[in-house]
């Protein structure tokens, strides 16, 4: 798993291509936003383990584009908006993936719809009778 130092030694690769892009972050807010981060990605996916590298690498992306965008706040995961986290996260996700193609079969109409029809043509024909 992303441990704080992983997260610093990025922080400092990144401010050494380009220091305005990394903010003044205590390592408490690191700490609380990778934190919160995780919990995050721990609620929407079923992480087998030994944890993939993929995994790791969507983690460490969530929080350094949380820093980025929030100034540290931990109580905003904002993360998963992060390019490319949920194409990397889409194998390991709690939520059942779509079928792309649609079902072949015909749908059946409703007999409630069926009835009501019917009950239409009825009434309709006997006050024409009449």
């Amino acid at each position: 798993m992303i441990t704080l130092e992983d997260v610093s030694e990025q922080l400092d690769a990144i401010a050494a291509l380009d220091p305005a892009r990394v903010g003044d972050w205590s390592d408490e807010t690191v700490s609380a936003v990778l934190a919160a981060e995780h919990a995050a990605q721990r609620s929407v996916l079923n992480v087998p383990s030994p944890r993939p590298v993929e995994v790791d690498m969507a983690l460490m992306i969530r929080v350094l584009h949380n820093l980025a965008t929030t100034n540290g706040d931990p109580l905003v995961r904002v993360g998963v908006h992060a390019e490319g986290v949920r194409e990397i996260e889409m194998p390991y996700s709690k939520r059942t993936q779509g079928n792309a193609e649609p079902d072949p079969t015909p749908t059946r109409r409703g007999s409630k719809a069926a009835k009501k029809t019917a009950a239409t043509t009825a009434a309709t024909t006997k006050e024409g009778t009449s």
